[in-house]
């Protein structure tokens, strides 16, 4: 099944896998069946969303706190990180921003290089990933309804993580589209 995914941060993404019921289903159900549809809140509760989503770990455990089910997928691909750009970082100036960038970006390969040697020793890898840094990407399906997306989306909002804010940004715009207010 080929996705549409919505780019977020520098390497992930979030794409609708599945929706049990939007809105233009909802009208044509209404249509085809001559019914008169309460368009109210029961109906959109009833809408469930399904996203792949690959984030950065402080993302997904964000998400963990909603009323959302969380499935991670091992991946094939080389471990990855969200490593800042110096405005991402946004100090004071641009040379403290572009160090500490720097920094992040060193810090990250090298934690990235031990597990591999921890399970070149024959360490098991979930003890082994133990030291990878909380930017490590995973890759998720995360399913949920409407009012649980709706109600994450909203609560980040009011946050000061532009991580989340990135993620549930290009949720919100997908909720949107599937059941516009």
């Amino acid at each position: 099944m080929q996705l549409s995914k919505l780019p977020c941060l520098d390497k992930g993404h979030v794409a609708l896998i599945k929706c049990s019921l939007s809105k233009k289903e909802a009208l044509s159900i209404e249509l085809e069946n001559k019914l008169q549809l309460d368009f109210s809140k029961e109906l959109v509760r009833s809408s469930h969303f399904t996203f792949l989503i690959k984030a950065p770990i402080s993302v997904v455990l964000y998400f963990a706190n909603f009323d959302l089910h969380l499935t991670q997928l091992r991946s094939t691909e080389d471990i990855e990180t969200y490593c800042p750009t110096s405005l991402e970082v946004a100090a004071d100036d641009l040379e403290t921003s572009e160090a500490i960038s720097d920094d992040i970006k060193r810090t990250s390969e090298a934690l990235k290089i031990n597990p591999r040697a921890y399970m070149t020793d024959g360490c098991n890898p979930d003890v082994a990933s133990c030291i990878l840094p909380i930017s490590t990407y995973v890759t998720c399906i995360i399913a949920g309804y409407h009012p649980s997306w709706k109600k994450m989306c909203e609560h980040s909002e009011n946050k000061n993580h532009a991580l989340i804010k990135h993620f549930s940004c290009k949720i919100r715009d997908i909720l949107e589209c599937e059941w516009p207010t």
